[in-house]
C-alpha cells in the first residue's frame, strides 16, 4: 500500500473516532499505548507497547469488565471531561514549518 494511502486511512480513522489523537505521525504510532477505552480492552495484552505501559503502572488487565455500572458511568463521565476541550479534528499541523503549531 502506497504511503499516502496508509496516511488517509490513519487520519479517516483518527477524526472518525477521536481515540487515537495521540498519534501525531508514524513514528509515534507503537510509541505510545493504545487509548485506555473499553472497546480496545482485550487487544491491550497483545500490544508489546500497551502491555508494558500497563505492567509499568499496575494496570488491572480486566479494569473495564471489572466495573460495576456506577463506577462505568464515573469513569466514563470522567473520560467525556477530558476530552471536551479537546479540538475535534486533532492539534492544528504547520504545513510550511513541517510539524505541529505550538500552542
Amino acid at each position: 500500500m502506497p504511503w499516502f494511502m496508509r496516511a488517509v486511512k490513519h487520519f479517516t480513522f483518527s477524526r472518525s473516532t477521536g481515540m487515537v489523537t495521540r498519534y501525531k505521525n508514524n513514528k509515534e504510532l507503537y510509541s505510545q499505548p493504545m487509548p485506555d477505552v473499553p472497546e480496545l480492552e482485550p487487544a491491550r495484552p497483545r500490544d508489546p507497547t500497551t502491555a508494558a505501559w500497563d505492567k509499568q503502572h499496575n494496570r488491572k488487565p480486566d479494569y473495564w469488565f471489572s466495573m460495576d455500572d456506577d463506577e462505568f458511568e464515573e469513569a466514563i463521565n470522567q473520560l467525556r471531561a477530558e476530552q471536551r476541550f479537546m479540538p475535534t479534528l486533532g492539534p492544528e499541523i504547520d504545513l510550511f514549518n513541517g510539524g505541529i503549531k505550538p500552542e
